[in-house]
């Protein structure tokens, strides 16, 4: 049987509250373990949300953002 896009599907993601205002974004079973602090070693992006607090989006190690942006640009192109 012939494989689809979504046979490709990278590792998921995960958001983890770390207080009442931060919450932490990051990848699930990467390649190197990430620490929830916004001194990881993968140099994680720090959003402020008003009225919310910190979001802070680590960077994936197998860098799978690439290929979450790659499928998101061909959603809707598979044969039906």
């Amino acid at each position: 049987m012939p494989k689809t896009l979504s046979d490709y599907r990278p590792k998921p993601w995960a958001s983890t509250s770390v207080s009442k205002t931060e919450v932490h974004v990051h990848p699930l079973e990467d390649l190197l373990p990430h620490v929830l602090t916004d001194n990881c070693a993968c140099e994680p992006k720090i959003d402020i949300v008003e009225g919310a607090g910190r979001v802070i989006v680590h960077n994936s190690w197998d860098k799978r953002e690439v290929y979450d942006e790659y499928f998101e640009t061909l959603k809707g192109t598979e044969p039906q």
